[in-house]
């Protein structure tokens, strides 16, 4: 059974987001996003933002999967089928301008994805198929 989360008599749903000049509620990612790397907090919406311009898709997600030591390590997947000469090109861009725990320890090209309902991706699910 789900549980409602009520902030001041309003539902939080979970997701961030703010109220703009003209008071339009606009969402601008998911909570819970930022995760440690290498002893480093990184956000995972900002670097699938650089990873997108970088690719140029937005048929992209970057989530993390611990290994066996419990570290998180980021795995990206994509819609866009890259050559293995581009793939490095990509990881040697992303070092150069995000740093080491900028850069996914996997890369996984998904040409169908699984969709919630709402249309959204089904992130847990994507995280079972990889």
């Amino acid at each position: 059974k789900e549980t409602l989360n009520f902030k001041n008599e309003f539902l939080s749903i979970g997701d961030k987001g703010y109220i703009d000049d003209q008071n339009r509620l606009c969402f601008v990612g998911r909570a819970g996003r930022q995760i440690s790397i290498n002893g480093h907090v990184v956000d995972l919406e900002q670097l699938e933002s650089w990873y997108k311009n970088t690719l140029a898709t937005e048929a992209l997600v970057l989530f993390s999967k611990t290994n066996e030591r419990k570290e998180n390590k980021l795995v990206l997947v994509t819609s866009k089928n890259l050559t293995s000469a581009r793939w490095e090109s990509i990881k040697k861009q992303a070092y150069a301008s995000l740093g080491a725990q900028g850069v996914p320890n996997k890369w996984v090209h998904c040409p169908e994805w699984p969709l919630l309902a709402n249309g959204k991706v089904a992130l847990q699910k994507l995280k079972t198929w990889v």
